[in-house]
């Protein structure tokens, strides 16, 4: 029986799966199912509550900058691992929080800190030099993960905190982040030259008489010349505006439905709802990114947002809650496009060799742009009692996006030969 062979970056793919799992959690999905029993605990406004997600977004922004050229020459295993123990330790810790400041040193700083050493650029960034031909479809399945916790973390989360409390809600995250993030770091990688492979799993040609080269479709810049065009910052603001709606979703869906006279439990499902569509479209959204102009495909995505948030305002106004779920389903399709094609459209336009530095240096404006969603959701909640005015500037924005996004200049492929074992990075741990 012939033996398959499975490239090595699939299994990769798979780590970055879980990681993307538990990094959502963390970061997006479990805030929702807190807000309210910790606010109500404490007293705390949802602005005091939001104050230190929006800390937690610029901390990220701030490690983010300076561990983009690291990955580019060590990769991320040692990251991971250091970053998942910190994960554990400040998740441990925020069972035992009495006080505000606690609430803002842990969550917002130090449980960021290790996010950001283990979860999302260190992993996609692996991802973008393990693949080049089959980069949409990897990123698309890796992305996967975030709908899982999306569909998984308020569903599982919100009743086993309702039952048990919250402070047992964050000791069962420490637990599943060490189950799985440990064995993530363990298969993390980075590049496949530095094992002797080739992106793609693509075989070396043992009959060249040109020392195994093999021509791939890519041509890579550094970040300062990334800089230096105009793509670069169209993509950065468009794609910035489009994500400005998510974090606000993820953590205001629980409250806002409720306030509109819906059930927790059936607010909850609609967290899990906006992030089922991903389940089944990101590798989707993948493999015809590899096919059909990323420009068209990103307005798509973009403008399905401030549809999504219309039908959602029908839906709350009216109690209607099948125009709701209609709402939720629309911008989970948005935000299951907008995310992989974000991370597929920057080695697109630069190549993956400095992909680390250029993705660290464009996201500390996105995440702190990202940051000030769930803040002025809040603060516009707190002065005026509801959601519908910042959800239709939201959508507006969103909208703007869509049509900024058309003028990115059309991607033009270049040949770069990719010679195996012809490195200036250092060895990986």
């Amino acid at each position: 029986m012939k033996k398959i062979n499975i490239f090595f970056g699939w299994y990769i793919v798979l780590a970055a799966m879980a990681t993307m799992f538990i990094g959502g959690s963390v970061q997006g999905y479990a805030t929702g199912v807190f807000f309210i029993p910790m606010s109500e605990e404490f007293n705390w406004t949802r602005t005091e509550f939001i104050g230190s997600i929006t800390v937690s977004y610029i901390v990220t922004a701030i490690i983010a900058v300076f561990i983009g050229g690291y990955l580019d020459r060590h990769g991320g295993r040692k990251l991971m691992f250091i970053g998942t123990t910190i994960m554990i330790i400040c998740l441990l810790l925020l069972a035992e929080i009495e006080n505000l400041w606690q609430w803002y040193l842990i969550r917002g700083v130090f449980l960021s800190i290790g996010v950001a050493l283990a979860t999302f650029l260190v992993v996609q960034a692996a991802i973008a030099k393990w693949f080049v031909r089959y980069r949409g479809r990897a990123i698309g399945i890796s992305l996967v993960g975030l709908s899982i916790t999306g569909i998984m973390t308020p569903s599982l989360l919100t009743p086993f905190v309702d039952e048990f409390g919250w402070r047992a809600g964050w000791q069962i995250m420490a637990l599943l982040t060490a189950c799985l993030l440990y064995p993530a770091a363990l298969t993390m990688r980075r590049e496949p030259e530095d094992y002797g492979m080739l992106p793609d799993g693509i075989q070396k040609n043992t009959t060249d008489d040109k020392n195994n080269v093999q021509n791939i479709e890519e041509k890579s810049i550094t970040r300062k010349q990334a800089m230096r065009t105009s793509n670069f910052w169209i993509v950065l603001v468009a794609y910035s505006l489009a994500s400005l709606t998510f974090p606000a979703v993820g953590a205001h869906t629980i409250p806002f439905l409720t306030d509109a006279g819906f059930e927790r439990t059936r607010a909850a499902a609609m967290l899990s709802l906006f992030a089922f569509p991903g389940l089944l479209t990101r590798p989707i959204w993948g493999i015809i990114a590899e096919k059909i102009d990323i420009r068209y495909l990103s307005c798509f995505a973009f403008i399905a947002c401030p549809i999504g948030i219309g039908i959602v305002l029908i839906g709350t106004q009216s109690l209607n809650y099948n125009l709701v779920i209609i709402g939720y389903l629309t911008l989970g399709i948005s935000i299951s496009g907008v995310v992989p094609l974000q991370e597929i459209v920057w080695p697109l336009l630069f190549g993956r060799k400095h992909i680390g530095s250029i993705r660290g240096a464009v996201m500390p404006f996105m995440i702190i742009l990202s940051s000030t969603s769930p803040l002025l959701v809040s603060a516009y909640y707190d002065s005026v009692g509801n959601y519908t005015g910042i959800w239709i500037v939201f959508s507006m924005l969103s909208f703007f996006a869509s049509i900024m996004i058309v003028f990115m200049k059309k991607v033009s492929s270049n040949s770069t030969k990719i010679t195996p074992g012809n490195h200036v990075a250092n060895r990986p741990d």
